[in-house]
């Protein structure tokens, strides 16, 4: 008989055998295979949620790893050619006007061609906005090896993933760089050691300057991070120095890492030590990788700059809808995951609350946490309705949070406001009556005001994977039957999980826009099929 298995990979079947949920018993499957066998599972640092399974029902000690690294992905191909002919576009500015009407013609055809997705208009500002987003998107550079220690490049490919957000008072680089750009301009280039070329001194370049100075701060002599500091004015100065202290900090956790170590530490029988799973790009703590996983802490969520976060979030989606509107809108979905909200620490809690107009007065932890009205002189706009749908890893994990928002929809429900400047009193006026024709006062009443909606108790997704995957479908209206059926079931402090179809058919014919958190670099909208279930 084997003396320990040792489970390879991220995401197997064993888990997820027939059985009880926790607590398992000699019947239940995982239990059975198993037996009373050590087990120890090697599992992707950036999926905590599911290595929370894993220990539930495989009972297993997890040895987290490291993705890949990440890089800007930069211009490739035929977004090249619309680079260099907005480049000569903005030179003919100066030389010869006359041909910029061609040009323009020009790149917005080839614009056309390459399927290049713009928000708005194709104007020139448009189509180098997108060119630069795309520039800047991350992409992984090649795979992990379990075990295997991190090359230099591997290190600056990940120091500039992290170092490419703001953290609280630790901005981005590029933040910083791109308006001292002009003052770069005027280095010394005979009192550079580093090689740079001029074009690392315009704007559009910026990736590259960030690239040789990461190198230059952390793996050369620091010449190229001197002469800059030397050359910009002091509030720039501080905050580079803040941000490369900051990427010390990270780089020394990100050297820690022995994932051979934790494995054969595990495999002799000692203790694994505990550590913070997540995605690295926001949470650089989760390094270093090869020690026994944990997802979060229920109690402090959401943070602090999940809560920033979350109120950027919201204004840029108010903004983008009033500028293509001209009004507000009266409701916004937004969807709730166990997996997002431990990750991003709850950012769309903090979008929820920002929506509402509520500030969280924090507590030592959730069970302590009291809601601050912000008065509508204060907030100059309409409170925004917000309809929550929500997963079961989400309801099982954070019950106390959703009790937390239950009790904000109903206070902001409750305000001697407007019902102009207050829509979620007013969409709950207008559910309630709806809901009176069919229920007591009683149930009418709290159900009119219950925005949070998901699965039964038990359930965890909806129906719609396994219907798009067997095709089992002839029209649209079957899918929408099936999301409705699924999602159903409304939560709030006294009632979990009431099927009323009519309660969410009424906050969904009042949603204006949908909005959901994507919480991780590994992944986008079209790896995922979630995404689109829920």
């Amino acid at each position: 008989m084997a003396d320990a298995v040792v489970h390879v990979g991220t995401h197997g079947t064993f888990e997820f055998l027939p059985g009880k949920d926790v607590g398992l018993s000699e019947t239940c499957y995982p239990d059975y295979m198993v037996g009373g066998m050590p087990h120890f599972y090697i599992y992707y640092t950036g999926n905590p949620s599911e290595a929370t399974i894993a220990k539930r029902r495989g009972y297993a000690s997890i040895i987290s790893y490291s993705g890949p690294p990440f890089k800007k992905s930069g211009a490739y191909g035929e977004y090249i050619k619309i680079e260099d002919m907005i480049n000569e576009y903005q030179e003919a500015e100066h030389f010869l006007p006359q041909k910029q009407e061609d040009l323009l013609e020009k790149i917005k055809a080839k614009a056309h061609d390459v399927k290049l997705v713009l928000k708005d208009d194709f104007s020139i500002d448009n189509i180098s906005a997108e060119i630069i987003r795309i520039k800047n998107s991350l992409i992984p550079e090649g795979l992990h090896v379990f075990g295997k220690n991190f090359t230099e490049n591997e290190k600056t490919c990940f120091l500039l993933s992290i170092l490419s957000w703001d953290r609280g008072s630790v901005s981005s680089l590029q933040k910083i760089l791109e308006p001292v750009i002009g003052s770069l301009k005027n280095l010394d280039q005979d009192n550079i050691n580093i090689n740079i070329k001029t074009e690392l001194l315009k704007k559009e370049s910026v990736n590259t300057l960030e690239e040789e100075l990461v190198k230059d701060f952390f793996f050369r002599d620091k010449s190229l991070f001197n002469n800059i500091c030397s050359q910009i004015p002091g509030k720039y100065r501080k905050k580079l120095e803040k941000s490369m202290e900051y990427g010390k900090t990270c780089l020394k956790l990100l050297e820690k890492t022995d994932e051979t170590a934790g494995l054969l530490k595990a495999l002799e029988g000692n203790y694994i030590e505990a550590r913070l799973g997540g995605d690295f790009v926001r949470d650089p703590e989760v390094f270093p990788t090869g020690y026994n996983m944990y997802q979060f802490d229920a109690r402090l969520v959401p943070s602090d700059i999940a809560i920033e976060r979350g109120n950027k979030i919201a204004q840029s989606t108010i903004d983008k809808y009033f500028n293509e509107h001209g009004k507000y809108p009266e409701s916004v979905s937004v969807v709730l995951w166990g997996f997002e909200t431990s990750k991003t620490k709850g950012e769309t809690i903090g979008q929820i609350f920002a929506y509402l107009g509520i500030k969280i007065i924090k507590g030592l932890d959730v069970s302590e946490n009291r809601i601050s009205i912000t008065p509508l002189s204060e907030l100059k706009r309409p409170r925004i309705d917000c309809l929550v749908t929500m997963c079961g890893f989400f309801r099982d994990m954070f019950p106390l949070l959703l009790d937390f928002l239950d009790e904000a929809y109903e206070t902001v429900a409750m305000l001697d406001e407007p019902d102009d400047m207050n829509f979620v009193k007013k969409n709950s006026r207008s559910t309630y009556k709806k809901l009176i024709k069919e229920m007591d006062e009683s149930q009418a009443k709290e159900l009119s005001m219950a925005r949070i909606f998901g699965p039964p108790q038990g359930e965890y997704g909806t129906s719609l994977t396994n219907m798009i995957d067997s095709s089992e479908w002839k029209d649209e209206a079957e899918i929408a039957a099936s999301y409705m059926s699924s999602l159903k079931y409304a939560y709030t402090r006294r009632s979990k999980g009431v099927g009323c179809i009519s309660a969410f058919e009424e906050n969904l014919k009042k949603v204006d826009m949908i909005s959901q958190v994507r919480s991780s670099s590994d992944y986008t909208i079209t790896d995922l099929d979630h995404y689109y279930e829920f």
